[in-house]
């Protein structure tokens, strides 16, 4: 009984030991990884930097949508928009059908009178997506340069 009691005790003391080396361990790894990420991105310029894929620049002060957006559905949030982006979407300001009347912008006010613009496109299939350009920007392009020259031939 009494070296059942010593083997137990000695067990739990290796046990214990052994649990004390793996959290100094442990904790010796997560400090040096902390230490080589602050080296290679220093804390002060993660912290206060405003640069991303949508943001190269890092400007403060970026262009406002003017208006709600609706892609096909998805709204567009100006965190997920480049600045030329977001100006060109600005442009868009009137309703019509675009595109041999497949693409469809459409202008509505909610109660508070905020502007909401849908762009609709056909997107359903794989055969819809691969036709059309390859960028926001192309698409509003396309939109606002066929608005002009709908505008110019009542002009005319």
């Amino acid at each position: 009984m009494a070296d059942d009691k010593k083997q137990t005790s000695a067990a739990e003391k290796q046990d214990d030991f052994a649990a004390r080396i793996a959290d100094s361990i442990a904790k010796a790894v997560a400090d040096a990884t902390v230490k080589v990420q602050e080296r290679i991105h220093p804390i002060e310029a993660r912290a206060s930097s405003k640069v991303s894929s949508f943001n190269p620049e890092g400007m403060e002060h970026r262009p406002k949508l003017q208006r709600r957006y609706l892609f096909s559905g998805a709204e567009l949030k100006e965190k997920f928009l480049t600045n030329d982006e977001i100006v060109a979407l600005n442009k868009i300001s009137k309703p019509g059908d675009y595109h041999r009347n497949q693409w469809h912008v459409r202008v509505r006010r909610d109660d508070s009178d905020r502007e909401t613009v849908l762009i609709d496109l056909p997107v359903k299939s794989i055969d819809q997506r691969m036709e059309l350009p390859n960028s926001l920007i192309a698409i509003v392009d396309a939109i606002l340069a066929e608005h002009a020259a709908k505008q110019a031939a009542v002009v005319a």
